[in-house]
């Protein structure tokens, strides 16, 4: 096909598909394959010899649960660490990488310690940071964890949001008290969120460099590139 893909249509086998060096079946409505064709949006169809004419799609959407290895079917947070690998935080507080298409807790060699994950970003440099339900803030990278608390000057012991900035800074939203703060090179940087409002659980940065922060309760607010972050 015009990706690159063989088609391989069988006598009584199936149809099979090779692609990046590996072979996988395609669901089909009988398993005699008599033709294949491909038409101009890349739907590939196949007459059988007793199942009609299939028409197969290429598939936009795929559905992670738990037949994929996903200890929940609640996800809270999702990122993409430096080396393309997926992590997640699910909503039974499960910590999960995502390899040879199956999800998986992380290896016991890659430091984590399996405290209630809230929340996960990754960093340009190897790293992933995973929040947690009471007990802080992680760091896993090369093997090792590194854990920022209060001792630490974490604002709280509860991370509902994390994300990272186009400067490498570290943007930490807290519960318990509500509150936002920024780690960059080691150091914490305090912001006061509105007084009325709770929980911040979404966090998004625009091409100017504004960071955008949504909470629990529907505030929708905005911090102003307006001083050095750097």
């Amino acid at each position: 096909d015009r990706a690159g893909a063989v088609w391989v249509g069988t006598l009584a086998g199936g149809l099979f598909c090779y692609k990046d060096q590996q072979m996988a079946r395609a669901e089909t409505s009988h398993n005699d394959i008599n033709c294949l064709s491909e038409d101009r949006e890349g739907s590939v169809w196949a007459g059988t010899g007793g199942g009609g004419l299939d028409r197969l799609r290429p598939r936009v959407v795929e559905l992670q649960g738990l037949e994929s290895g996903l200890p929940s079917e609640t996800v809270r947070s999702i990122c993409e660490d430096s080396s393309g690998l997926l992590w997640a935080a699910t909503g039974n507080g499960g910590l999960v990488c995502r390899r040879n298409r199956q999800w998986k807790p992380p290896a016991s060699d890659e430091g984590w310690g399996g405290a209630r994950a809230t929340c996960v970003a990754s960093d340009l440099h190897g790293g992933v940071w995973v929040g947690t339900y009471r007990e802080g803030l992680h760091h896993l990278r090369n093997g090792k964890m590194e854990t920022f608390q209060r001792a630490n000057g974490l604002g709280g012991e509860t991370v509902r949001a994390l994300f990272v900035d186009h400067a490498e800074g570290l943007w930490i939203a807290l519960e318990s008290p509500n509150g936002l703060q920024r780690l960059k090179d080691g150091r914490l940087q305090n912001f006061t969120q509105p007084a009325t409002s709770r929980t911040i659980r979404a966090i998004s940065e625009d091409t100017a460099g504004n960071l955008w922060l949504g909470t629990l309760d529907g505030f929708f607010a905005r911090i102003v590139r307006s001083f050095p972050l750097e």
